[in-house]
Parts: structure tokens; C-alpha cells; sequence
């Protein structure tokens, strides 16, 4: 699965012709600090039951994946 530490890390480091990536590598940067922030909201929740537990555990870890926890290529 892609991740946006790797989408941020292989465009990064493509070699472009023409065209500005920064624009891009920062909407990126802003989207993951966005993404962290929401995680920590969420560790700030409190549910009831195994489902909904389980559904936000489920929540937590589909964020962290889109961010790239635990990636080293970031």
C-alpha cells in the first residue's frame, strides 16, 4: 500500500524535466501533519463495546497506514 511518506519520499527524489514539485511535497507534508493530528484526536476518544473499540482501533490503525507509520523511507 502506498503511503504518503512514500508518495512524499519517491517524488522527493524523482528527477523532473520541467514542472515545480514543491508545491506538491508541501500539500503532501500538510496532509500527514493533518492526518497526525486527527490520530491524536482519536487516541482522545472514549467508546463503549467491543464493536465500536474494534472500529476505532480499525480507524487508528487505516490513519497510520495512510501516513506511514513505522516506514523508514520517510
Amino acid at each position: 500500500m502506498a503511503s504518503l511518506k512514500l508518495i512524499y519520499s519517491t517524488l522527493d527524489t524523482l528527477c523532473i524535466l520541467g514542472g515545480d514539485k514543491q508545491p506538491i511535497l508541501d500539500k503532501l507534508t500538510e496532509a500527514q501533519e493533518i492526518l497526525e493530528s486527527a490520530l491524536k484526536d482519536m487516541d482522545g476518544i472514549t467508546v463503549a463495546g467491543r464493536g465500536a473499540v474494534d472500529a476505532l482501533l480499525g480507524c487508528m490503525m487505516a490513519t497510520e497506514a495512510i501516513i506511514g507509520e513505522g516506514e523508514d523511507n520517510g
